[in-house]
C-alpha cells in the first residue's frame, strides 16, 4: 500500500471497491491475451507437426519409387546364399523376439553327398 507522506502509518488505508475491480479486471485480461496466445502457438505447432508429417510421407514414396526403378523386373525372390534349408523362424512369444531354429535332421540331410543313382 502506497502512503503520501501526510498520511501517519498507523492509518489503516481505505479499501476502494472501484480500484480492486479495475486490477482483477487488467488479471483477467493479461491472462486472457496470454492464453489465447499460447492457444495461437499450440495451433501452430499442430499445423506444422501436419506439413512434416505430409513431407515425410512423400519423401518416402519418392525414395520407394527410386528403388522400384533400380530393381530388374525379372528378379524374383530367392533364398538367400548361405541359408540352411529346413531353417525355422519361431516366434518367442515372451519376449516377442524371432529366435531362429534349426532343424538339424534336414539340414543334415542335404549335407549328406548324394549316391549315383542305380542302374
Amino acid at each position: 500500500v502506497q502512503r503520501s507522506s501526510s498520511q501517519p502509518r498507523n492509518i489503516i488505508p481505505a479499501y476502494n471497491p472501484t480500484l480492486l475491480l479495475e486490477a482483477f479486471a487488467q488479471n483477467i485480461e493479461a491472462k486472457l491475451a496470454l492464453t489465447q496466445d499460447l492457444t495461437k502457438k499450440v495451433i501452430d505447432i499442430e499445423r506444422i507437426k501436419m506439413e512434416l508429417g505430409d513431407n515425410v510421407r512423400r519423401r518416402v514414396t519418392r525414395a520407394m519409387e527410386a528403388m522400384r526403378e533400380q530393381i530388374p523386373p525379372s528378379a524374383e525372390p530367392t533364398t538367400s546364399v548361405g541359408t540352411i534349408p529346413g531353417m525355422v523362424e519361431d516366434l518367442d512369444h515372451d519376449t516377442l523376439n524371432a529366435e531362429r531354429q534349426i532343424d538339424y535332421k534336414k539340414a543334415n540331410d542335404v549335407r549328406k553327398p548324394m549316391a549315383p543313382p542305380l542302374r
